[in-house]
């Protein structure tokens, strides 16, 4: 008679959701250490797959929070807002966009992936403090600020990962800026995290840093 075993592994994706990933085998696969190395692997890559969509799906409610706040602040001071992206891809412009009525205030964004498009769009001389530094990110802010003839605006440029890393610069380093007319402030950030992390982590202090600046003006 064959024998059923189960390996089971549990993960909390939230409070109140549990997921079970389990597999049935014969005696003879539950010896094998091949499979159960090969069993456990798999397990850890999941759990490390829904361990980024619990913070991803906790990043969203946080963003839409951010979203909320920013868009009272910019209705409120009559303002408008760009985003110049690097690292985080057009994410920041996402977020503000998803909010209903964010046309008021959100006049667009350029995401200036390559250096290329940094300088010849946004006219930022990268010679100045290299690609992945606070003089860049604020040539980014006031570069877009002024393509799309805003009031405020907010940039991004740094090191998401896994590869990319430069001497004094780990995977990680993050650059923002935010501008709103006279006022400008940037800040250097050290995020820890798969890129996906680091991603929606430069975008949460994009926005907060904005934020900020507009709540100092109230």
């Amino acid at each position: 008679m064959v024998k059923v075993y189960w390996m089971n592994r549990f993960f909390f994706v939230f409070e109140e959701i549990r997921v079970r990933l389990g597999i049935k085998c014969d005696e003879n696969h539950n010896n094998s250490v091949f499979n159960l190395v090969k069993w456990d692997n798999w397990c850890t890559f999941a759990g490390q797959k829904l361990q980024n969509m619990r913070y991803k799906g906790s990043q969203e409610r946080k963003f839409s929070t951010l979203g909320r706040r920013l868009k009272k602040l910019m209705l409120d001071q009559g303002l408008t807002v760009t985003a110049a992206e690097s690292l985080t891809g057009g994410t920041i412009a996402s977020m503000i966009a998803q909010i209903p009525g964010s046309s008021a205030y959100f006049k667009g964004s350029v995401t200036s992936y390559a250096v290329s498009v940094k300088e010849e769009v946004l006219g930022v001389d990268v010679n100045v403090g290299g690609v992945v530094s606070e003089s860049t990110a604020q040539q980014m802010a006031m570069g877009v600020a002024r393509l799309l003839k805003s009031d405020c605006a907010v940039a991004t440029t740094g090191i998401a990962g896994p590869g990319g890393a430069e001497p004094g610069k780990p995977v990680g380093t993050v650059c923002i800026a935010a501008i709103c007319r006279d006022q400008c402030v940037s800040t250097t950030y050290h995020f820890k995290g798969s890129r996906e992390t680091v991603i929606l982590q430069s975008a949460d202090a994009a926005l907060n840093l904005l934020i900020e600046i507009l709540q100092q003006n109230e």
